[in-house]
């Protein structure tokens, strides 16, 4: 059964400011608790009720500071070798994480962000609706403590998470694999919240990146479009929907301003019947429709597919190889490094270990090989994106 992360913190009297072991993003199934893991939150328990009673602190107040952080970082150290450059003295001194670590000294880009279209943001409000995205039972287990209302996952709380309560300097709004309803029964076209109320069409986030923006005074957010070749599909012709097709895409390009695409090739909202391939011939077209409206950057979900049973496959990043060397003038970038997570991993079934040349590495792998083969091709990037929480 799947609970909450903080749940079962609580429920074993964990205190860390830190994960101890996979926490799933709803993408990957997560893997059980190493031995390793299991050796850091006991540090990071011990180490911390010491360091609290120290400083006459109780030890959950004293978790949520820079000094709590610390003590977690050196027991990941301890455990995993000194991968991470924290001092002793910052698990007793915040002055001292202060000096190190001065804040604003970096340019933050976070190139992956999202809110939900929670029907409680300004026109996205409904009357009798509201926070339907927040009702799907899988959204609920994601293991965050939050409110239980659709503010909780809202552009509002968005905000103050990224631009008030975190450093990051700039952000991209990014895609889910949704489509957007072109015209009403009428042949009426339709605008803003009739188009789509998912969890974040293309329109809310150009709408947002424009308030942002507008607010900042100057570019803070990039937005990315959710249209792919097999959104809008002619199931008599079984091929896409050309003029369909090639409409919504001058809507994202032009009316929305969007900065890039963001692909899911193992994901089928037009209800084709099938994903599709970066390499396979309606991506073709799309990329010819694509540079005459001037739009050159395509941002792909690679790897994590336990979303997708059936289409799971397509998001092995095989098939960058021949598109990035047919369309140099074109650039992929490669979201979470085409990292592929799981529990069934021969070593972790049968010793509790990471093998770092199987199981995590095993579509990445493909993907360096790519490069490997093609030294100068200089259009094919890696996005940290969930890789980062599951190898750190």
């Amino acid at each position: 059964m799947w609970i909450p992360k903080y749940k079962r913190d609580a429920l074993k009297g964990v205190d860390s400011p830190i994960p101890t072991q996979v926490v799933s993003n709803e993408e990957i199934l997560p893997r059980p608790q190493s031995k390793k893991q299991q050796q850091v939150e006991h540090l990071i328990g011990k180490w911390g009720a010491e360091n609290a009673k120290r400083l006459g602190m109780n030890r959950r107040d004293f978790m949520r500071t820079s000094m709590g952080f610390a003590t977690a970082v050196l027991a990941m150290n301890a455990v995993h070798g000194a991968y991470w450059d924290v001092d002793a003295a910052e698990a007793f001194e915040p002055a001292a994480t202060a000096e190190k670590w001065p804040k604003g000294e970096y340019f933050i880009l976070d190139v992956q962000t999202h809110f939900t279209n929670a029907y409680d943001l300004g026109v996205e409000r409904r009357a009798g609706s509201g926070g339907g995205f927040r009702q799907y039972e899988f959204l609920k287990n994601m293991g965050f403590n939050l409110k239980g209302d659709a503010e909780a996952y809202s552009f509002h709380n968005f905000v103050k998470e990224i631009f008030f309560d975190s450093e990051t300097s700039m952000i991209v709004i990014s895609g889910v694999p949704t489509k957007e309803k072109q015209r009403d029964e009428s042949g009426k076209v339709l605008e803003g919240a009739d188009r789509s109320r998912t969890a974040l069409p293309s329109w809310l986030m150009a709408k947002r990146k424009k308030d942002l923006n507008d607010l900042a005074g100057c570019q803070r957010s990039l937005s990315q479009g959710n249209c792919a070749p097999n959104h809008y599909w002619d199931k008599v012709k079984n091929q896409p929907d050309w003029p369909a097709l090639s409409e919504q895409m001058e809507r994202e390009v032009k009316l929305y301003g969007i900065d890039s695409w963001k692909w899911y090739c193992h994901t089928d909202p037009g209800s084709s019947g099938g994903g599709f391939q970066l390499d396979d011939d309606t991506s073709a077209k799309f990329y010819e429709k694509s540079r005459q409206l001037g739009l050159k950057l395509f941002s792909v979900h690679k790897g994590f597919s336990y979303q997708s049973r059936t289409l799971g496959h397509l998001a092995n990043p095989k098939d960058v190889e021949k598109a990035a060397l047919q369309n140099p003038d074109l650039t992929f970038v490669i979201y979470h490094s085409a990292l592929k997570h799981g529990p069934n991993e021969e070593n972790y079934v049968a010793n509790n270990e990471f093998n770092a040349t199987t199981g995590d590495f095993l579509w990445h792998n493909v993907l360096m090989d790519v490069k490997k083969r093609n030294t100068k091709m200089n259009n094919v990037y890696c996005e940290i994106g969930s890789s980062f929480g599951l190898l750190a």
